[in-house]
């Protein structure tokens, strides 16, 4: 393709994944190894018609988290993903879903899309949609402590 007065790869055809991290404009697809266009070079039609990126309020487009991380730990580590252990897929954190646009649905829609997700219309906006219990907690003290939870003990889970 054409950029800056001269001829640059496509992203789709680097072949390292060294040379896709180092190109500013690529995105490595930690999942498949692929190397791909970044969604933040995407305006808001090419974002909303891509699989792999999301269209926030604030009129970025974004990379999936799908996209960030192929594997739990550091999917679960960043501040706006978590990993659905159903899907083993990594996915936005139910607490970040309020950053994405809702031109096309309401947010207790877009929270509840993923079964992870609850949605409480009496809280603040940005605290609408949060994990449910048994996603939150992994402890019973940790779980126990949130008025919001019971610990299940036959179940060994919040």
């Amino acid at each position: 393709s054409w950029y800056n007065g001269g001829c640059k790869v496509r992203c789709s055809r680097l072949q390292t994944t060294n040379d896709c991290r180092s190109d500013n404009e690529c995105t490595l697809q930690e999942s498949t190894g692929r190397c791909r266009l970044s969604c933040a070079l995407s305006a808001q039609n090419d974002c909303n018609g891509n699989d792999w990126c999301d269209w926030l309020a604030s009129s970025t487009c974004v990379d999936r988290c799908s996209l960030r991380f192929g594997v739990q730990g550091p999917c679960d580590a960043s501040s706006d993903c978590m990993w659905d252990i159903v899907r083993s897929v990594c996915v936005r954190s139910c607490d970040t879903v309020y950053l994405l646009d809702t031109t096309s649905q309401t947010s207790s829609q877009i929270c509840t899309a993923n079964s992870m997700c609850t949605f409480n219309g009496t809280e603040s906006y940005d605290r609408q949609c949060e994990a449910r219990c048994q996603y939150r907690y992994n402890n019973e003290a940790s779980c126990s402590m949130d008025p919001e939870c019971i610990w299940d003990t036959f179940n060994t889970r919040c």
